[in-house]
């Protein structure tokens, strides 16, 4: 047991390949992640973005570290 829901657990994962995605080239921009990833439209990807980051799509991608790093605090920049 992991002590999410299916539903959290599913958002979750959903996130996690959006995310990796948005590190590629040429993903098509964030309509095409979100396309990509199986979200209903980018609107929904931009909430659940900002639900488990607190940031936009857009400043996440702006903190992302060279060579698929990780994320680097942006508050702390």
């Amino acid at each position: 047991m992991v002590g999410l829901s299916p539903k959290r657990m599913a958002r979750l994962v959903r996130f996690d390949h959006a995310a990796a995605l948005l590190s590629r080239p040429a993903t098509g921009g964030l309509a095409g992640v979100a396309a990509a990833a199986g979200y209903y439209d980018q609107s929904h990807f931009t909430n659940d973005v900002r639900a488990f980051t607190g940031l936009t799509p857009r400043q996440l991608l702006a903190g992302r570290l060279p060579d698929d790093g990780g994320v680097f605090d942006i508050a702390a920049s």
